[in-house]
């Protein structure tokens, strides 16, 4: 399994985001740590003008996500389908973690 369970910047994210999406890890029972605030502003590129959810409704997070009171900034949602959110959809545990969004133009 790759090391991911210190989450230091954007690029750690995203690579968490990627492997939980394409299920590529399991990581049922695993504990991730966020090491410092995140900001999403700079992660809408390439055409992609909204937040891509962490896990999907047929594959949700089932780890344990600690925010150590950490924020994540700048979360843009501009879809208005189901199941949209920093996590997508949670069967796990995620605690002491901040979300703030920029907007949500829809």
């Amino acid at each position: 399994m790759p090391n991911i369970s210190r989450i230091n910047d954007l690029t750690d994210l995203l690579k968490l985001r990627t492997l939980q999406n394409n299920q590529t890890v399991n990581f049922n029972g695993k504990h991730l740590y966020l090491l410092n605030d995140i900001d999403l502003s700079n992660c809408y590129v390439n055409g992609v003008s909204s937040w891509i959810p962490i896990a999907t409704k047929d594959n949700p997070f089932r780890g344990i996500f600690h925010g150590n009171e950490h924020i994540i900034s700048n979360l843009k949602i501009t879809t208005i389908s189901n199941y949209q959110g920093f996590f997508a959809q949670n069967n796990g545990t995620i605690t002491e973690l901040v979300v703030s969004r920029k907007y949500n133009s829809k």
